[in-house]
């Protein structure tokens, strides 16, 4: 009797974790809300920066977190956490934290390729639309060059996480990262975390391409540029090369 009551005391906590974690995603598509969402497991914190193999990630934490607990119940949901930059500071027995910054260029492209030039469904439009509290602004089937020019009169300040700037989403210059990668060096992630987290391993990231942005004209390069020139000041500086030029 004993041991059930803990079981359904367990089912129920994973229950209210999952319902908040669903909440917390909701409620970042809301103007103005921005929560950081962190994984952490075996002293290890990274700071998710979606469009840059965040998906990836989860599944090789949650794949560590099976193996090193036994438990085949466990997901990402179970170690994934929302909050400020505070939280992350305070957290303890942290030993080593970290995020994969995007080449802005590709990382925009592709969002716009996943969440915008899609076929407009029919039935309830607002409600459909992935930015459904952007629309008419942003909607599905819109053009790269229209939807590029509807995201750049949107401050960081009101933007949703996906077209957010990258320093913004990853409170880069405030949280206090022991390294910094990029999609290029992302498989250096299962060397560098071997000695801290068992069980960790990449074993193949999809969709790590070069930058898009020599498919699109010299003006919605420029735009992008303008819209993300510091995420292009970081990336530039881990990798050495420029990506687009202000010209």
């Amino acid at each position: 009797m004993e041991v059930n009551s803990i079981n359904l005391s367990i089912r129920l906590l994973s229950l209210r974790k999952k319902s908040f974690t669903v909440f917390f995603r909701i409620a970042q598509k809301i103007p103005g809300i921005h929560f950081y969402e962190y994984v952490v497991w075996e002293g290890v914190c990274y700071v998710v920066n979606p469009k840059a193999a965040s998906s990836s990630l989860r599944k090789a934490f949650e794949k560590c977190a099976i193996e090193t607990s036994g438990n085949i119940d466990k997901s990402f949901r179970d170690i994934t956490y929302f909050g400020s930059i505070k939280s992350i500071r305070r957290l303890s027995g942290i030993k080593f934290i970290f995020t994969i910054v995007r080449d802005p260029a590709s990382r925009i492209v592709s969002c716009w390729e996943q969440k915008v030039n899609r076929r407009d469904p029919a039935g309830f439009r607002f409600l459909n639309q992935y930015f459904f509290f952007y629309y008419p602004v942003i909607r599905f089937g819109q053009s790269f060059s229209r939807f590029m020019s509807a995201i750049s009169r949107i401050s960081d300040r009101f933007s949703e996480k996906h077209f957010m700037s990258q320093c913004k989403v990853v409170g880069y210059g405030e949280i206090p990262y022991s390294k910094l990668y990029t999609l290029e060096n992302i498989n250096k992630i299962s060397d560098d975390l071997a000695p801290i987290v068992p069980y960790f391993s990449l074993d193949s990231i999809e969709n790590v391409t070069g930058s898009s942005a020599t498919n699109l004209c010299d003006d919605t390069k420029r735009l992008i540029r303008a819209r993300y020139r510091q995420d292009f000041e970081l990336y530039e500086s881990l990798t050495g090369r420029e990506i687009i030029s202000d010209s």
